[in-house]
């Protein structure tokens, strides 16, 4: 089983978003398919020696939604957002399920 995690969302993306996500990992026994920018992900992975041995991998996107953005536009204009990617992950039975951290998917999801 891999979650999908949208590496994009969040303060300190993806450094934060990545460490949280192997600590959670590592305790719970699950793979990781981290969505971003492939360099800057994989950048961030050389700093744990254990990444590997988790069963990771990577989803290359680009594209991030501002916070000024909204759930429902972003959605619709950005098709190839982390958060979009990491989505549609699940909803083609890829992923059991995704994570964000962006501020803007807690107040619209929660």
């Amino acid at each position: 089983m891999h979650i999908a995690i949208d590496a994009a969302g969040g303060d300190f993306a993806p450094r934060r978003i990545i460490d949280g996500a192997l600590v959670a990992a590592r305790h719970l026994g699950f793979g990781l398919t981290f969505v971003g920018n492939r360099q800057k992900i994989e950048t961030e992975l050389t700093g744990h020696s254990d990444a590997m041995r988790i069963d990771v991998r990577l989803v290359d996107a680009t594209d991030v939604v501002g916070p000024s953005e909204t759930p429902a536009d972003a959605f619709r204009r950005k098709p190839g957002s982390t958060v979009r990617r990491a989505a549609d992950m699940v909803a083609n039975g890829e992923a059991p399920a995704f994570f964000s951290a962006g501020r803007l998917w807690s107040v619209a999801w929660g």
